[in-house]
């Protein structure tokens, strides 16, 4: 009977060992050929910047350059993203107008003892760029390794983000 729970204790042990051994070698051979499936998620200002990219022509060259697809995917899409980021701009210049508009607003609310819109309309503009944010990694990654795919990125980063400015813009002349 000693002998019998000796050698379950030690099949346990092996078991285990054996179990570490397995799970190590997965981890050295299996996890790499799986991360590559899964690589790093874009970010509207990530990389090199339009800017860099374009040093050395005029602004002429460069909407004639993005206007006409020279440069091949690599051109378009520093296009694309130096499209986005001048609607990013926009929008972060507009956002902080509309935000001041609201403040102001607010301190009159504050006189008369009513609720103020500030947090509110600081929240929404939150989830709004994360929401932006998540439906376009979605389109990002439904194209799968595509080279078009940081182009349909940042065009929909653009996309939304110009309708946002609408949006933010037909608020103000409420």
């Amino acid at each position: 009977m000693l002998m019998a729970v000796s050698n379950k204790k030690n099949s346990f042990k092996l078991a285990s060992v054996m179990q570490n051994i397995n799970f190590f070698f997965t981890c050295l051979f299996v996890a790499p050929a799986f991360a590559a499936d899964f690589p790093n998620l874009p970010t509207p200002h990530s990389g090199k910047s339009f800017v860099e990219y374009f040093k050395d022509k005029t602004e002429a060259q460069i909407n004639d350059d993005c206007q006409n697809g020279r440069g091949g995917t690599l051109g378009l899409s520093f296009c694309a993203k130096r499209d986005f980021e001048k609607a990013d701009n926009k929008l972060r210049s507009l956002y902080a107008q509309e935000y001041q508009n609201v403040l102001k607003n607010d301190r009159d609310l504050k006189v008369k003892d009513l609720r103020v819109a500030a947090p509110h309309f600081a929240s929404a503009q939150k989830a709004w760029i994360k929401y932006r944010d998540d439906r376009c990694v979605a389109a990002y990654l439904s194209i799968g390794n595509a080279s078009m795919r940081n182009i349909t990125y940042s065009d929909c980063l653009t996309k939304m983000t110009n309708n946002r400015i609408k949006e933010l813009s037909e608020h103000s002349d409420e």
